[in-house]
């Protein structure tokens, strides 16, 4: 269950830093593209800063059971303005174990799903897995301007222009249906696990900030392909 009072102790810590302008207090905002912390001066200071930037991450092995879970909605491209699906690795509250902090969950996040974005993760799954989500969800390895390299990442299927995983992951406030304010339905499509258990790395965020989750707008299907 997400603890509220926990979330917003840890946004007062936040909101207690002194803003290096003004001296003001920088506080949490919410802009066009998400969060923020920006100085308690404005108008008269414009100091901004990526609230990311103060979010400490840490590298953690899950161990996954049961099922892989894709979960996928709807956006508009970017580029053409079409609405395509995009996807993301779903560990779920009681499907997923930590191994080496045996006590934490998922749900500890604030999330009944945390999403993993494939560039992230990919390379910890065989090729049959690529090609599985390239050929269902438009997965590519493509060239990204924006950080001047390569990576796995949502293609517009109309277009097949990249859709950046800053815009479907993380800066969600522009329409990405992983926004924690979105009403988009989701599906989770479960894949089935073979083994007794498939291990990820990956550098979780220590603090998030959700205020919906995501399972009550989710549709979960049963997959036919199955994880050896």
């Amino acid at each position: 269950m997400f603890d509220k009072l926990n979330f917003f102790k840890k946004k007062d810590e936040l909101s207690k830093k002194i803003c290096p302008e003004c001296g003001g207090t920088l506080i949490v905002r919410n802009g066009k593209y998400g969060e923020f912390l920006g100085c308690n001066n404005f108008p008269k200071c414009r100091f901004t800063k990526n609230i990311r930037e103060e979010i400490p991450f840490e590298e953690l092995s899950v161990s996954i059971l049961k099922h892989i879970n894709i979960i996928s909605g709807e956006q508009f491209c970017f580029r053409c303005k079409n609405k395509t699906r995009v996807s993301g690795l779903g560990l779920l509250n009681d499907e997923t174990q930590f191994l080496t902090k045996s006590n934490l969950k998922i749900s500890d996040y604030g999330f009944d799903v945390y999403i993993v974005p494939w560039s992230e993760i990919i390379g910890q799954f065989d090729d049959n897995f690529k090609s599985y989500i390239h050929d269902h969800y438009g997965i590519e390895r493509r060239f990204s301007r924006t950080i001047g390299e390569s990576y796995y990442a949502n293609t517009c299927k109309h277009c097949n222009v990249i859709q950046g995983d800053n815009f479907v992951y993380k800066d969600t406030g522009h329409g990405s249906p992983f926004n924690y304010f979105s009403k988009e339905n989701l599906i989770i499509e479960q894949i089935k696990i073979l083994s007794n258990e498939k291990i990820i790395s990956y550098f979780f965020d220590t603090v998030n900030s959700p205020i919906l989750y995501y399972l009550p707008r989710s549709e979960i299907k049963k997959s036919k392909y199955f994880i050896q």
